[in-house]
């Protein structure tokens, strides 16, 4: 058995969730406060740090200090080739950072800093050098060390069982203490050298998830719902940002799936009749094992109590444990969400006796728990029906009446967006785990040989390079080493000898493939790291409901792990037949030959007299489903009944409790050779899923850092079609504001001297700041708020009409724009029609005696 001590904090350890490869290296240089080991933080947009934490005891208190090497910076008074640097700083507080060194950056994007190059800049010479840890040789040097320093702590206990013995009247226990005082130092240094790897991407993410619900709160970007109240957990609210950034995601994914494929947009209602819900096997199975509290009751979900007692596990033990050891942790972590309740009760209960968290009481046995919200329509409380879970049924029941509007023509795609609940057993981690949340889906109707045929679009998308995790590579843990990259061609098998399929298992349907491919397009759209945070996890066997062909997550890297945000599934012709089957309403698209065909069609009789005399009023859904069973169903039916006259058929319909007994009387098929035009069919559905609030959550991630030069100044680099506001208006002085309010006007177009233009023109979301705040301050503000641009209204404007335009993340040198001109030239910046090192060619630079403070 594996236990943890109850007092043991459970939390989402990512100690083995790292997304470079890089090992950690020492620095030695004159400035011997920075001398240490230094191991790979985060890499926001590209741009890396590493890190280096320091801990001083002052007065019984442990003080920690972050020595960081940033990617990012800006000298130019150094040099030329400074504009693009690593600093080494460091900072404490609210002060400034402290630098010491930097080194030239051949881009922007240098994965790890230099080994040479390097100046003093407020450092001691001589400037770093850097040398590759050998991580083999410090777990056999800690090993040896831990042996040694074990047994002395051994010594020092047995010695301490004499209440007698004191380091002042025992001379051993004395001579022991010294030992392993002696040894501490070494010890430590080697203990903190092989968890630094883990230990910096684990303080990073808490740093920058620490930033983001700090700058959530002050933008109200989102918040508990009725928070006056206490709140409820998995419930939010979305404040002005928060809401103006999601319905822009909403909207360049309306633009990038519905527009440019030309799909069916529904809206369908969200309480759901429970009739709909038990056909599509809802009400059966849409649950998750829970258990509670063995004390006081308080309920937990099942698979993650174990996953985060692993991740406890690990963290606390992983330096003692064996590579194998680990191994066998990590793949019982992973298939936490596989297994029956009595799997889980014997690994959660007698193999890992896993206590409740916070409280350390025993845990109960593990129970189902239906996640769907269940209500009464009507007044009379005899129908029944529930808040959906998904948006999809309300596609899979309008199906005919889509297919129709498609002139029945197939393949063809319908998409919905609104808003689904689930009655999570403890919500928590902010938006990725809620009660109610925004989906966004589509579900692709094509013919059942999808699989054979390869989908027209997908020559469009065949070079999109992805990065996967197939099922076979599946052994635990998030190891990157496992994670294939390839074209979507070549992981179709469609590669040459130079570039042959690297999965496994081939993607056999390329309209799953196209859609993969288009999630990804859609990513990297909105500002997703897809280079570094972005992969594409197959759903392991055990994982696949039964009717499913395939299925494909694309997971995003934050702060909490890897997180499922967007669902592929090939869902085969599962829901349109048990809706069918339900309802005897024939969910069927025709396929028209271009030449007459010969085809053996099968004619059913069904004895509905003999279903009526056994059955009464419950053979109504027998009925239906017998009539709605396709050719080759029915002749499955017809050979199990076989000649005998007493055989029998046990059909479970999953929205009756009946056990129906299906015999030759009831039942029999005959079949013909007939010439025909066309075939009917069921339709194949391939589903996209979007989780719109998870992809929100993990973009603000994505899209937060601090500024080299002022590590307290945090900005949010959302892309102008996703911030919530385009263009912010700020004046250097109180007196201007009047000027500055003009300008708003103009462009979110309410002035009346720009009506005609604001009819033929959107107008622009702008955000003024009219306070009497410094204008760096200003500046800070729009930056947190992801802004991407910002004009400045001084004193020049009235003389001559100009104002600077100042970008986000470059900061200068700024623009000096008329402004007459100025809505066209936010307006095709927002708008990606002008990239700013255009505008940069375009109009005079103006960099003013604030900004170059602010620099």
């Amino acid at each position: 058995s594996y236990r943890l001590h109850p007092s043991l904090r459970l939390f989402n350890c990512t100690a083995f969730r790292y997304y470079s490869s890089m090992e950690p290296f020492l620095l030695t240089a004159g400035s011997s406060e920075v001398n240490g080991t230094y191991s790979f933080a985060k890499q926001i947009s590209g741009v890396s740090e590493f890190w280096f934490v320091k801990k001083e005891k002052k007065r019984k208190k442990v003080i920690e200090r972050i020595y960081k090497i940033r990617g990012g910076g800006c000298l130019p008074q150094f040099g030329a080739q400074f504009e693009q640097c690593w600093v080494l700083q460091h900072s404490f507080g609210d002060s400034t950072p402290i630098q010491y060194y930097a080194a030239p950056m051949t881009t922007k994007y240098d994965e790890k800093p230099p080994t040479n190059g390097w100046i003093c800049i407020g450092g001691i010479e001589p400037v770093p050098t850097l040398q590759t840890l050998d991580l083999n040789a410090v777990k056999q040097e800690y090993n040896a060390l831990k042996i040694k320093f074990d047994a002395v702590k051994t010594t020092i206990a047995s010695l301490k069982e004499d209440k007698k013995n004191t380091p002042q009247t025992c001379a051993p226990l004395k001579q022991a203490i010294n030992q392993l005082n002696s040894m501490r130092d070494a010890y430590e240094l080697l203990e903190y050298q092989l968890r630094a790897k883990a230990g910096m991407v684990k303080k990073a993410w808490d740093e920058l998830r620490s930033n983001l619900d700090r700058i959530a709160a002050q933008e109200f970007m989102y918040c508990r719902s009725a928070d006056i109240y206490g709140g409820c957990a998995g419930l939010y609210d979305f404040g002005p940002t928060g809401a103006a950034i999601k319905n822009n995601i909403l909207q360049e994914w309306r633009q990038h799936f519905i527009v440019a494929d030309r799909m069916l947009q529904i809206e369908s209602t969200m309480m759901t009749p429970k009739a709909v819900l038990v056909s599509s096997g809802h009400v059966a199975k849409f649950a998750d094992f829970i258990v509670k509290d063995a004390k006081e009751g308080t309920p937990y979900r099942a698979d993650h109590l174990l996953e985060e007692w692993i991740d406890a596990l690990l963290e606390a033990n992983a330096l003692a444990m064996s590579a194998e050891e680990i191994a066998k942790h990590k793949l019982v972590q992973s298939k936490a969400d596989t297994y029956d309740e009595k799997e889980l009760e014997q690994i959660m209960v007698h193999e890992y006796q896993i206590k409740f968290p916070g409280t350390g009481n025993d845990i109960t046995r593990p129970e189902e728990f239906n996640l769907m919200f269940s209500s009464q329509i009507g007044p009379t409380g005899k129908t029944p029906g529930y808040l959906r879970p998904e948006t999809a049924q309300g596609i899979f029941t309008n199906f005919d009446k889509l297919l129709k509007q498609n002139n029945g023509r197939m393949p063809f795609a319908a998409a919905q967006i609104g808003h689904s609940f689930r009655n999570e057993i403890a919500p928590r981690g902010g938006l990725i785990r809620v009660r109610e949340f925004q989906m966004a889906e589509i579900e692709h109707f094509c013919e059942p040989n999808v699989r054979r045929n390869e989908y027209p679009k997908f020559k469009h998308v065949r070079h999109v390079r992805m990065t996967f995790l197939p099922a076979e590579r599946q052994v635990g843990g998030d190891d990157a080493g496992s994670m294939i990259t390839c074209s979507i061609g070549e992981a179709c098998g469609q590669g040459d000898d130079e570039h042959k399929c690297g999965l496994p298992t081939p993607i056999e349907n390329t309209t799953l493939a196209y859609y993969l491919a288009r999630t990804q397009l859609f990513m990297r759209r909105i500002g997703i790291d897809v280079e570094k945070k972005l992969r594409f996890r197959q759903h392991k066997k055990d994982e696949m409901a039964h009717y499913a062909a395939d299925c494909w997550d694309a997971e995003l890297l934050t702060s909490q792990g890897w997180i499922e945000c967007v669902g592929h599934a090939d869902r085969a012709c599962y829901d349109l037949k048990q809706h069918s089957a339900a309802t005897g309403v024939r969910f069927e698209a025709e396929h028209f030959y271009e030449e007459p065909q010969e085809v053996v069609r099968v004619h059913k009789t069904i004895n509905k007299k003999a279903i009526g005399v056994r059955y009464k009023k419950e053979g109504k859904a027998l009925l239906a489903y017998l009539e709605s069973l396709s050719d080759a169903d029915a002749r499955a039916l017809d050979g199990k009944l076989g000649a005998a006259a007493d055989a029998e058929e046990v059909i479970r319909l999953c929205d009756s409790a009946v056990e129906y007994r299906v015999t030759r009387a009831m039942f029999k098929i005959s079949q013909r050779t007939e010439n025909v035009h066309s075939v009917k069919y069921v339709p194949s559905v391939v589903e996209p899923s979007f989780g719109i609030g998870r992809i929100l959550y993990a973009l603000l991630e994505h899209s937060i850092y601090e500024r080299v030069d002022d590590e307290n100044r945090v900005v949010l680099a959302l892309q102008p079609r996703i911030a919530p506001y385009q263009v912010a208006i700020v004046a250097i002085d109180n007196k201007l504001n009047a000027i500055a309010e003009e300008i708003e006007a103009i462009l979110s177009g309410q002035a009346q001297q720009q009506a005609q233009q604001a009819q033929e023109n959107d107008g622009i979301a702008t955000w003024i700041d009219t306070s009497s705040a410094a204008i760096g301050r200003k500046y800070a503000r729009c930056d947190q708020k992801g802004i991407p641009f910002a004009i400045a209204v001084d004193f020049q404007t009235k003389e001559d009409e100009t104002v600077t335009v100042r970008e986000r993340d470059s900061t200068a040198p700024q623009i000096r724009v008329r402004s007459s001109d100025i809505y066209q030239l936010i307006s095709d910046l927002s708008r990606g029609r002008k990239q700013w090192s255009e505008a940069l060619k375009e109009y005079p630079h103006f960099i003013s005696e604030a900004v170059k403070q602010e620099i």
